[in-house]
């Protein structure tokens, strides 16, 4: 095998290999918006991430009513909380933080969804078909236009 045939073989795997792990690597998004707003402010790939505090995002803090999820991986998990990250990996709970967890066997898209509405899940329980609240921790506050601390964890 000639040099050139060499490097063009190991150019192509290494193509190959690098498009195989970025497919692995999407693992759907979640979709962010105002009130009264038909389009999202804000998308976010569920991926390994520290707490996305949302000043920093275009929906901005405080300003976020509904979300939904499109091309949702099984397993992923969405977390929601009333208080800015600080600095930390993980949301921590004051207000409310809610944990959602991708049950479908395909890849979830959903309509919108009322954050508030959240509140009335127990722990467990649908929110939607093919998303489970893994944990409702609600202690206090309002919800509606309250999301400061998004989090996503691709499945394990």
């Amino acid at each position: 095998m000639s040099k050139l045939t060499y490097l063009l073989c190991a150019l192509l795997l290494s193509n190959v290999a690098y498009a195989e792990q970025s497919a692995q690597s999407v693992n759907g998004q979640l979709h962010l918006k105002k009130k009264n707003q038909s389009v999202a402010c804000t998308t976010l790939d569920i991926q390994e991430r520290s707490a996305a505090y949302m000043g920093n995002y275009p929906c901005k803090n405080d300003e976020v009513y509904d979300f939904k999820l499109e091309q949702a991986a099984k397993h992923s998990v969405i977390i929601l909380g009333a208080d800015n990250p600080r600095g930390a990996k993980d949301c921590p709970l004051d207000d409310w933080l809610f944990y959602l967890e991708v049950t479908s066997d395909t890849p979830l898209d959903t309509e919108w969804t009322s954050i508030a509405d959240l509140k009335l899940k127990k722990t467990g329980e649908d929110v939607l078909p093919g998303l489970k609240m893994q944990k409702n921790d609600y202690d206090h506050g309002n919800i509606a236009g309250k999301l400061s601390c998004v989090n996503t964890l691709p499945p394990r």
